[in-house]
């Protein structure tokens, strides 16, 4: 497999598609909640939050076999042990803060406005753990209705990151463990079945209705995306555009009712990441603006993390405004504004406690 390492224009690009994504979440929860903007909602396209999540987990799906192999090629001895106090560091640095905050938020709510509060259900202790432990919409509910764990009280979207976990021990096992080690024995074949459940139980259905697809479709881009660089770029962005705009307007004359993860949008997604992140890899891009697109990237897991949980508490205590789409504008700067000054002493933090966890576990 042919290893290509990405350059400045295309870390840029990819970061920029992070910053897009989460907006895109944020964005298509306000237009919802507030019922504005219907043409950019199903059944003309698909919802925005839902496109967000998809490039959430087609870009995981590239970055994580990347920055995997990268590891590899520079430390032949990296671990599955290491690839999971990394992955610990980048999400428990934010995910804990943001659950405590959501805590804080939910309270004030319920206090001060209690018959407004609709998640009393999933405000427990119960969901609590199981949202820290990533347990949320685990296929084990089957077994018994006391595993049926459900995303603490307003923090919605907590769920796609408990699969997307899952994902990551599934892949850094099997990759780090058993394919790199050449080392499939007995046990590393029963941990590695333990840890397929929850990403092949979301690969055609599950609650994000096959959320395993794009982060398969990800790895695809890893895998072929360094031959991309050899080709005319301007003649497969003309090709690209033109299948979108036919696929638009079928979507329009049929208005399509969309499932959370729909294929036909998911592969055309995936081609266009694919295709751009060629296309990127020669631009040249400013120092300056490198730096802006890494700041707003830089905060873009607290957003999404805590973003449901400010527009609720927005719609029931800042909504003064008697025009909808003023409102909207001040919510989405809210959101983003209190995203950031979390953040700042939580996710862009994430390289201090993992250099911290790495020093203090892995012997060098």
């Amino acid at each position: 497999m042919e290893f290509k390492k990405l350059n400045s224009g295309s870390s840029t690009f990819l970061n920029l598609a992070r910053v897009v994504s989460a907006q895109f979440v944020v964005i298509g929860h306000l237009i919802r909640g507030l019922a504005i903007f219907p043409k950019i909602q199903p059944p003309y396209i698909p919802f925005l939050q839902g496109i967000g999540v998809v490039v959430f987990f087609i870009l995981s799906g590239f970055l994580i076999p990347y920055s995997t192999v990268l590891k590899l090629k520079q430390n032949p001895k990296y671990s599955f042990k290491e690839f999971f106090i990394e992955r610990f560091s980048r999400i428990f640095i934010s995910l804990v803060p943001c659950l405590l905050f959501i805590v804080l938020i939910d309270l004030s709510t319920i206090i001060f406005n209690p018959n407004q509060y609709h998640f009393y259900d999933t405000f427990n202790i119960k969901n609590f753990i199981g949202s820290l432990l990533m347990l949320e919409e685990n296929p084990f509910y089957k077994l018994s209705n006391l595993l049926y764990i459900e995303s603490f009280g307003s923090g919605r979207p907590f769920w796609t990151l408990a699969i997307e976990w899952w994902i990551y021990f599934w892949f850094g096992f099997l990759y780090l463990e058993i394919i790199n080690k050449q080392n499939a024995n007995l046990k590393n074949i029963f941990i590695l079945a333990f840890f397929s459940i929850v990403p092949f139980s979301n690969f055609i259905s599950g609650r994000g209705e096959g959320l395993m697809l794009p982060w398969c479709c990800g790895t695809l881009i890893f895998i072929i995306w360094p031959f991309f660089q050899k080709i005319n770029f301007n003649k497969f962005l003309v090709f690209v555009t033109s299948v979108f705009l036919l696929y638009l307007i079928w979507i329009r004359f049929n208005a399509t009712q969309f499932r959370y993860v729909e294929p036909y949008y998911v592969l055309l997604l995936s081609f266009l990441i694919l295709v751009l992140l060629g296309f990127s890899h020669h631009l040249i891009i400013t120092n300056k603006m490198k730096l802006i697109i890494q700041y707003f990237a830089d905060f873009s897991f607290t957003l999404y993390l805590i973003h449901y949980t400010l527009i609720y508490f927005a719609f029931q205590f800042l909504n003064v405004f008697n025009d909808k789409y003023l409102f909207f504008i001040c919510c989405f700067l809210f959101v983003n504004l209190v995203s950031i000054s979390l953040a700042k002493h939580t996710e862009m933090k994430y390289k201090i406690l993992r250099s911290y966890l790495i020093k203090k576990f892995i012997k060098k």
